[in-house]
């Protein structure tokens, strides 16, 4: 399971290609209805990742201070 939303270059582009392989082959109809339902899915999905937080304060433990 993942546990931030950082993605590859790479991954990002098998993605893209695998989408636009299926995605030409199907009616409008049917593309209409699969951006619904990706949306959707995809909004579902990544409620249940956290966001990296880069701006989020280090602390030192080991400093009384």
């Amino acid at each position: 399971m993942r546990t931030t939303r950082e993605v590859s270059q790479s991954t990002r582009n098998k993605i893209s290609q695998g989408v636009k392989q299926s995605h030409s082959k199907k009616t409008e109809t049917q593309k209409q209805q699969t951006r619904a339902k990706q949306s959707a899915s995809m909004k579902r999905y990544w409620k249940t990742i956290p966001r990296k937080e880069d701006d989020a304060p280090q602390v030192d433990y080991a400093s009384p201070w």
